[in-house]
């Protein structure tokens, strides 16, 4: 199956495969785990009945920033003013 971009995506899979010296797309969970993890949590274990392949992320807690309302409201009235101007300007 070929993906929307062609082999591009195969490419690309095989340049970072090259660069990392991992076949990227050919390990089990349990080859991750026992060269990824347990070098860095040698007391580190999976309960076999939750794994799962893939991975979810969660947006908000990588992306979101928390904007004051204060903030908001400001670039608001800014904004507004900015178009007040824009529109006297282009009506002159």
């Amino acid at each position: 199956m070929k993906s929307a971009t062609g082999t591009k995506d195969e490419e690309l899979l095989k340049e970072a495969s090259v660069q990392t010296g991992y076949a990227l797309s050919q390990q089990t969970i349990k080859e991750y785990f026992e060269r990824d993890v347990k070098p860095h949590l040698p007391e580190a274990w999976m309960d076999e009945n939750k794994t799962k392949i893939g991975y979810e992320i969660n947006f908000s807690n990588y992306f979101y920033e928390f904007k004051l309302l204060g903030d908001i409201k400001a670039y608001i009235l800014a904004l507004e003013e900015k178009v007040l101007a824009t529109e006297k300007m282009v009506l002159e």
